[in-house]
C-alpha cells in the first residue's frame, strides 16, 4: 500500500514539473515572437530615414551586426526611392553597402546586386552594370536556391544594357549558351536582336551571314514578320522579285500591321513579276480587313495603271463614302484630274457626301500647350488643365 502511495506520488510530481516546463518553455517562446514583432515595429520608417539630417539613423542602421529580411527590404526600398529621385549615387552607396555584407540570405543577396545594377545602368556605368548582371545569370542557371522572378529580371535587364549599346551579337551568345529564361516578351526581343545582326550583315554585303541570323531569328520566334520582310528585302536585291513576293506575302500572313511599311518595296516586286492580279487582290483583301487608306490609295494607281480608270473611281468613291479620309479624298481628285475624268450628277453628289462627312470628323478646336482636339470650346483644357490655351485649329 505505502509502495503504491509513493509510486502515484512520484507520477505527481513528474505530472507538475512537465506542465511547469510547457509554461517556461511557452511563455520563453512567446517572449522571443514578442521581441521579434517588436523589433520590426521599431524599425524607422522610409519618411523618417528619407527626411533630413537623418544620414546618421541610416547610418547606425547599416552598422547592426544581424541584419534581417525585413531590414533589407527596408533598404531595397528605400535606395529605389533615392535613384527615382535621381539621387543615383546615394542609391549606389547604399546597396554597395548591404552587397558588401556577408550575412544575408541567398535570395536577399540577389535582389541587393540587382538593385545594383540598376543602380549602375541608370548611372551610366554599364560595364559594372553587365558584369553583376551575368553573375546573376551564371549563379541563377547552377543554383536550386535561385530565384526565378531574380533571373528573369536580370536576364531583361542585360538585354535592355545590349540594345541600348545597338550589341546584338552578345544577345545572341547569351540565348545560344541557355543563359536566358525562357519568356515570351524575351523571346520577341532576342528574335529582333537577330535581325538587326541579319540587317547590318546585308548592308555589308554578307548574305549568307544574314540569311543564317533570319532563320535563327524565325527559330526563336516562329511568328517573327520582321525576318520575312528582310528575306524578301534581300531577295529583291539579288534579283529575285517571285521569292521577294512569296516573303514579302508571308510577313503580311504573321503581322498584317506591316503592310503599309513594306507596300513600296511589295508593288515594286510584284510589277516586275507582272502580276497585278494577285496584287490587286492582295490590296483589296488588305483593305477589306483593315481599312488603311494607303492600300486603297496604291489599288487605285494600280487600276489606273492598267487604264481602268472608271473602275478606279467607283472604288474610290464607295469606299470613300463609308470610310471618309482626306488622303482617300486627295488620291480621288488626283486621279480626276490626271486622267481627266468627267464626274456625273450622281458620283459628283457623292463626292460632295464625302467632303461634308470628313468635315464633320475635324476637330474645330485644338489646345496650343498639349495639342488636345476638341469640338466645343473649353476655358480650361482638359487634359493639360491649362487656362486660355485652347483656340480655333487651323
Amino acid at each position: 500500500m505505502n509502495h503504491l502511495l509513493e509510486s502515484n506520488s512520484l507520477v505527481f510530481i513528474l505530472l507538475i514539473i512537465a506542465i511547469a516546463c510547457g509554461w517556461l518553455l511557452g511563455r520563453f517562446q512567446g517572449q522571443r515572437f514578442s521581441l521579434k514583432r517588436s523589433a520590426r515595429n521599431t524599425l524607422p520608417s522610409i519618411d523618417f530615414l528619407l527626411a533630413e539630417r537623418n544620414d546618421k539613423a541610416l547610418d547606425r542602421l547599416l552598422d547592426i551586426e544581424e541584419i534581417s529580411d525585413d531590414v533589407v527590404e527596408l533598404y531595397l526600398n528605400l535606395g529605389r526611392i533615392f535613384r527615382d529621385q535621381g539621387q543615383t549615387e546615394k542609391a549606389i552607396q547604399l546597396h554597395q553597402n548591404l552587397f558588401a555584407r556577408t550575412d544575408l540570405s541567398f535570395s536577399a543577396q540577389q535582389n541587393v546586386e540587382l538593385e545594383l545594377a540598376t543602380d549602375f545602368l541608370k548611372a551610366g556605368l554599364l560595364d559594372r552594370a553587365e558584369r553583376l548582371l551575368l553573375d546573376l545569370l551564371q549563379e541563377g542557371g547552377k543554383s536550386r536556391n535561385s530565384s526565378t522572378q531574380s533571373r528573369k529580371r536580370a536576364a531583361c535587364l542585360i538585354v535592355q544594357l545590349y540594345e541600348e549599346g545597338r550589341d546584338w551579337l552578345p544577345i545572341l551568345e547569351l540565348y545560344n549558351n541557355s543563359k536566358l529564361p525562357e519568356l515570351s516578351d524575351l523571346t520577341v526581343r532576342i528574335a529582333q536582336a537577330a535581325c538587326e545582326q541579319a540587317q547590318e550583315e546585308f548592308k555589308q554585303g554578307n548574305f549568307l551571314e544574314s540569311h543564317k541570323y533570319l532563320k535563327q531569328a524565325l527559330k526563336i520566334n516562329p511568328l517573327c514578320a520582321r525576318a520575312n520582310v528582310i528575306f524578301a528585302e534581300v531577295a529583291a536585291s539579288q534579283g529575285e522579285p517571285k521569292e521577294a513576293v512569296r516573303c514579302y506575302l508571308k510577313a503580311i500572313k504573321q503581322d498584317p500591321h506591316v503592310m503599309l511599311p513594306i507596300l513600296p518595296g511589295m508593288v515594286e516586286s510584284f510589277n516586275k513579276i507582272n502580276d497585278y492580279q494577285e496584287l490587286d487582290k492582295q490590296l483589296a483583301q488588305h483593305w477589306q480587313g483593315h481599312h488603311r487608306v494607303e492600300v486603297l490609295v496604291e489599288r487605285v494607281r494600280l487600276l489606273v495603271k492598267q487604264g481602268k480608270q472608271q473602275q478606279a473611281i467607283e472604288i474610290l468613291l464607295s469606299e470613300l463614302l463609308m470610310h471618309p479620309s482626306n488622303q482617300g479624298f486627295f488620291a480621288l481628285v488626283e486621279v480626276v484630274v490626271d486622267e481627266k475624268v468627267v464626274l456625273n450628277t450622281s458620283q459628283l453628289m457623292v463626292v460632295y457626301d464625302i467632303l461634308r462627312r470628313i468635315i464633320e470628323t475635324e476637330h474645330k478646336y485644338v489646345c496650343r500647350s498639349c495639342g488636345f482636339k476638341a469640338n466645343e470650346h473649353y476655358w480650361r483644357c482638359p487634359s493639360c488643365k491649362n487656362w486660355a490655351s485652347i483656340s480655333a485649329a487651323h
